[in-house]
């Protein structure tokens, strides 16, 4: 996957702005990122879209999906959350 910010695929450029943050730590405390449905907002995209740069974090091992309860990350203390929208 690559993070070339000149990649065409918008879900790429989305999926790594949230990798880097997530790997700073720039969420709350308890590891809550924003969901697909703020994502879509934030970015001006498709749902669809922001569900696949969600979903690339999710191939990727960075999150992991509990259907109803949002999706989080294997990480630890420094997990993050993605709320299921």
């Amino acid at each position: 996957m690559s993070d070339d910010p000149r990649d065409p695929r918008i879900y790429v450029r989305i999926a790594g702005e949230l990798r880097t943050r997530i790997e700073a730590g720039e969420f709350d405390s308890d590891g809550k990122i924003p969901s697909a449905r703020t994502l879509m907002q934030d970015y001006g995209v498709a749902y669809d879209t922001a569900q696949h740069a969600v979903h690339t974090l999710e191939t990727e091992g960075l999150v992991v999906r509990y259907p109803g309860r949002g999706n989080t990350s294997p990480a630890g203390p420094s997990a993050c959350v993605i709320h299921a929208s």
